[in-house]
């Protein structure tokens, strides 16, 4: 049977944090370990300084954050509710503020937040293990590949990181970004020519679609100035900066990939955005994702979530969420599958709330990602027949 992308993986954080990432929610402890761990590393590292500017502004925020304490919740560890209150002060035109007693812009306090999210996430540790001693991602793609589904897939991610691309890549089965070659600019940091993505009109490759931007998406200064994708592959034995290359990989993922970029690009800026409402009004390059997002939600007859709780801080999403099944074609049927740990409790029944009439045919699997991959597979296969 064939069909054109009907299949949706829809993922949040629980997808990587399999991978050593942070979720959203234990960001900042994270968070505090990497900064320490940078004040003794920086001068081993061309970044060095760099990240740990941003890592040091990053707390000085999360600590300015904080006086709200005294009258409401809140959450400074959970890396959305710092991002978002960031965004909300520019968006309110609130121009400076005091940190640490030095009065800084927010538009320069957002810049080195997005730094210091892309120093944590631009990590992907499972480059330096085989497949044998880092198998739940492999063994998805795997799953896909053996019952012929690479085609009819969409991924739609609120993930920064490459763990999915460099995967797919390894595994013979290279993406592609809903992103025309006249909407971007390729941003080398090697001079190697080969890529871990498919060719941009590659329409058998699985689909990615990164909602809240990505490590390799980058924009140098204004935020509607032409997005810039770093797809190349470092090459074993090379350095970037003073970071040896061990084996092939994604070109951005040694540590001081982004202070080379940056030598060339002063105003150079990670192209990640926090999940609020305006996400959309700043960043012209993001539409087009969310325009095939949109598209893939609409016409999907299987999906998959795992690892998304649809926080509230996100209740943007929902809004995608409601207009894409308004599209629908009613003679479609829609199978849809919750993968999460606490699929059985709280973010189990927010997606009973959000998907009301169709509560009792969803399928929950109260698992992590990791542990869910047989059931991954009954389903996918169930559904290919």
């Amino acid at each position: 049977m064939n069909k054109n992308r009907d299949i949706v993986i829809f993922t949040g954080a629980g997808f990587s944090c399999d991978a050593g990432l942070p979720t959203m929610a234990g960001f900042g402890n994270e968070s505090r370990k990497e900064l320490a761990a940078w004040r003794k590393l920086a001068k081993s590292r061309e970044s060095g300084e760099m990240y740990l500017k941003a890592g040091n502004i990053f707390e000085e925020f999360c600590l300015y954050c904080s006086s709200a304490g005294k009258y409401l919740n809140i959450d400074i560890n959970n890396m959305e509710t710092i991002f978002c209150i960031a965004e909300a002060m520019k968006e309110s035109g609130v121009d400076d503020i005091l940190l640490n007693g030095n009065k800084m812009k927010i538009d320069s306090i957002l810049k080195q937040i997005k730094l210091w999210l892309w120093k944590i996430y631009h990590q992907c540790r499972i480059v330096n293990k085989n497949k044998h001693e880092a198998p739940p991602y492999q063994d998805l793609i795997d799953i896909l590949q053996s019952n012929e589904l690479m085609s009819r897939m969409s991924i739609v991610t609120t993930n920064y990181d490459l763990v999915f691309e460099h995967i797919a890549c390894e595994q013979g089965a290279p993406c592609v970004y809903p992103i025309a070659d006249s909407d971007y600019q390729p941003l080398p940091v090697t001079e190697n020519i080969e890529s871990y993505l498919a060719e941009d009109n590659d329409v058998d490759a699985p689909l990615v679609c990164k909602l809240h931007g990505s490590i390799n998406y980058f924009t140098v200064g204004d935020n509607n100035g032409k997005l810039l994708i770093s797809k190349d592959i470092a090459k074993k034995g090379e350095y970037v900066g003073k970071s040896y290359v061990p084996t092939n990989r994604p070109a951005i993922l040694p540590v001081d990939a982004l202070w080379k970029l940056s030598q060339d690009n002063k105003d150079i800026v990670p192209a990640i955005v926090p999940p609020t409402y305006s996400k959309l009004k700043g960043y012209e390059w993001l539409r087009k994702i969310w325009n095939a997002a949109h598209k893939s939600l609409r016409d999907a007859e299987l999906l998959i979530f795992i690892g998304y709780s649809l926080p509230e801080s996100d209740g943007f999403m929902r809004s995608l969420l409601h207009s894409a099944m308004a599209g629908r074609d009613p003679r479609k049927e829609l199978s849809i599958c919750l993968i999460d740990p606490e699929a059985e409790n709280e973010v189990g029944r927010k997606y009973n709330n959000l998907f009301y009439p169709l509560r009792r045919d969803i399928r929950f699997v109260p698992k992590s990602f990791a542990q869910s991959l047989g059931d991954i597979e009954e389903i996918l296969s169930a559904y290919n027949k």
